[in-house]
């Protein structure tokens, strides 16, 4: 009743009747006539916040006759979560070592709930060390060479047997088992190693001179 009452007060100090925002009249329409009409339409016109994994888009309900804008109302359909990949340490589902990559785990930009893990591509550096066994032998002992092996990780037992070896021992003796003053393993003359004045074979040890 009191609002029908300003309703009519507002009338008679206008001089005019109310009328809806469409209507057509000799005079332009007064927004402050307008018998809003609002509705709610799910338009991208009116949107106010889109939908997540947990709640609908909301939009602004407007004006059916001037556009005008109104209360806000959400729709019921939610969408999928979003999952996005960062690798951020809050997020990490194991650590990288030498020959395992880190894991981090997928999250939702929604809700923040966790999703499938992804590899960082990030990985410790191998920690070689001196390994003399069989898996890191790189050759034998010869008369001219001692034994060399590759460095070894001691973590995870990777053999860079791409990189730099290491010497082990001392060189094998030249060996003459037939007499012949040549050497078994290397078939060269007996008398030929200045760098090997002396060397230690089965019976005795023989000295060379080098030659001039």
């Amino acid at each position: 009743m009191k609002k029908l009452l300003v309703l009519l007060l507002l009338t008679a100090t206008l001089g005019s009747t109310l009328v809806a925002c469409g209507d057509k009249t000799d005079e332009p329409d007064d927004p402050s006539l307008c018998t809003h009409e609002y509705v709610q339409t799910a338009e991208e016109t009116y949107l106010l916040s889109g939908a997540t994994c947990r709640k609908g888009a909301t939009y602004f309900s407007h004006c059916k006759y001037c556009g005008s804008i109104g209360a806000s109302f959400t729709t019921s359909e939610t969408v999928d979560h979003n999952y996005l990949r960062e690798k951020d340490p809050a997020y990490l589902a194991s650590a990288a070592t030498c020959d395992t990559s880190s894991l981090y785990y997928t999250v939702c930009e929604y809700c923040g709930g966790l999703g499938e893990t992804f590899s960082g591509n990030e990985y410790l550096p191998h920690n070689l060390v001196m390994d003399p066994s069989d898996a890191t032998l790189a050759s034998v002992a010869t008369c001219r060479s001692p034994e060399k092996h590759f460095y070894a990780c001691s973590d995870c037992g990777y053999v860079a047997s791409s990189d730099a070896t290491y010497n082990l021992g001392p060189k094998r003796d030249h060996r003459d088992s037939h007499g012949d003053e040549i050497c078994d393993a290397c078939n060269n003359p007996m008398t030929t190693y200045p760098d090997d004045p002396k060397i230690e074979l089965g019976t005795g040890v023989h000295e060379f001179k080098e030659e001039n």
